[in-house]
C-alpha cells in the first residue's frame, strides 16, 4: 500500500466496495449495510491485481449461475466461494495476503524419470563372436595403415 498514489488507493478502495456489493447481490441480500467481510475484501483489493479480483468475481459468478440452473457451482454462500477462489488465485500467482490460511505452494519436486527395466538380451552364440572378433580385427587393421 505505500507504493499506491492517493488516487490508486481511493481506486482500490471503491473496488473492496464493490466486491462485497457484487457479492450481495448474487447472494440476493440487499439490507445495503456494510459486508461483513469488507477487511477481507479490501485486504484483496489492495494486494491483488484487479484483473485476479474482476477474474474471482467473474468465476463466483458463474458459479451462482450454475447453481441456478441446476448444474452444480456454489454450495455456500457466494462470499465464502469468492474468498475460497481469491485465496487459490494468490497461491498460484505467489501473492501473500497475509491469512493465517496463506501458505506458500509446496515446491515442485521434479523425479528423474524411470527407465523401463532392460530387457534381457540373450547370450551371443559362439558364432557370432567370432564375426564380430574378425571386424574388429579389420577395424583395428585399417587404422594401422
Amino acid at each position: 500500500m505505500k507504493g499506491l498514489s492517493s488516487a490508486e488507493k481511493r481506486e482500490r478502495a471503491k473496488l473492496a466496495v464493490e466486491i462485497g456489493e457484487t457479492l450481495y447481490r448474487m447472494s440476493g441480500e440487499r439490507d445495503g449495510g456494510a459486508h461483513p467481510s469488507l477487511g477481507f475484501h479490501r485486504r484483496v483489493a489492495f494486494l491483488m491485481p484487479a484483473h485476479l479480483v474482476h477474474e474471482a468475481l467473474r468465476a463466483t459468478r458463474d458459479g451462482v449461475d450454475d447453481r441456478r440452473a441446476g448444474r452444480g457451482g456454489v454450495r455456500q454462500d457466494p462470499s465464502k466461494y469468492f474468498g475460497g477462489i481469491v485465496k487459490q488465485l494468490a497461491l498460484t500467482h505467489r501473492i501473500d495476503l497475509g491469512l493465517r490460511t496463506s501458505t506458500p505452494p509446496p515446491a515442485t519436486v521434479v523425479k528423474p524419470r524411470q527407465q523401463a527395466p532392460a530387457s534381457p538380451q540373450p547370450e551371443p552364440s559362439d558364432e557370432e563372436r567370432s564375426r564380430v572378433r574378425e571386424l574388429l580385427r579389420a577395424l583395428q587393421a585399417s587404422f594401422d595403415r
